[in-house]
This record gives structure tokens, sequence and C-alpha cells, in this order.
């Protein structure tokens, strides 16, 4: 009797992103140089690393500064929350961000609205869970180009 040959598809165990193959690059005005695809593949829903090595290497991005685009899904302040915005980067219908933003940008925030795309700074803070979107603290809007009307 001839043993049968086994193959097995690709690993199953998650591909681990180790410290030294990771490079933070700092611009001059202090924003590091990774745009929001690149931040989600390492942390998002489709790596398949664990909670825990996710956890370990976002101590290199964390209270890092970064400048994305994305639309306005929400903004508003709440009593106890502050002043927020949610902001998709990606396709596909929830937030990927949650912007956070001092009292004296309530003006700007406040002057969007759903739909307008925005340029945005902020500082990474928490990484995004499984339903949890990204957060960022000290945000601030760059600019903004206002959501078009439809024709009528």
């Amino acid at each position: 009797i001839k043993a049968p040959e086994i193959t097995m598809p690709e690993a199953m165990t998650p591909e681990v992103i180790k410290r030294e193959d990771v490079e933070v690059k700092e611009t001059i005005d202090g924003l590091i140089e990774i745009s929001f695809e690149e931040l989600d593949a390492l942390f998002g829903k489709k790596n398949k690393m664990t909670e825990s090595q996710k956890d370990k290497l976002w101590r290199e991005y964390q209270n890092k500064y970064i400048k994305w685009n994305g639309e306005v899904m929400s903004r508003g302040k709440g009593r106890v929350s502050g002043l927020r915005m949610g902001i998709k980067n990606s396709e596909g219908t929830g937030v990927d961000v949650e912007l956070v933003f001092t009292d004296d940008k309530e003006h700007i925030v406040l002057a969007t609205n759903k739909g307008d795309n925005i340029t945005y700074t902020g500082k990474l803070v928490t990484r995004c869970g499984y339903i949890m979107p990204y957060k960022l603290d000290d945000g601030n809007i760059e600019d903004v180009v206002k959501k078009s009307k439809p024709a009528e």
C-alpha cells in the first residue's frame, strides 16, 4: 500500500510583519508618509495577524501624525464626546476614521457637510478594531471640496 501524498494549501499561520520590516518615514513637517490603504493593509480586517501582533506593530505608528483625504460621513459636537467627524476613506458604507478636534475648530468642522471631500491631518491614537474605526486626535481640516449638488 502506497501512502497518499498530502499537500497543504498556503500556511494557516498569519504572516507576521516584524518591526525591522517597518520603516516609518516622517516628513519635514512631522507627518508620516503612509496612505490610508497602506495602513489599513497592516491593521485592517483583511490582515490575518493576531490582535496581539497588530498591537505590537501599532506602537510604531501610534501618536504619529498623518495627512489623508476622505469623505465626510458625519460630524457634530457632543457634550461628553466633544467635536468629532466620521470619515470614509475606502470603498464601502462605513466610517473608517473618527477624527477628534479641539473646540477652537468648531466653525471649520460644522461648516462641512456629509459628502464633502476633505484633506485632513490628525494624530493616530487607536487602531481600528473589527467594527471600530481608526481614531485620530488633534484633528485639522486642510482643505474642503464641497459635494456638488445634482443638476435639476
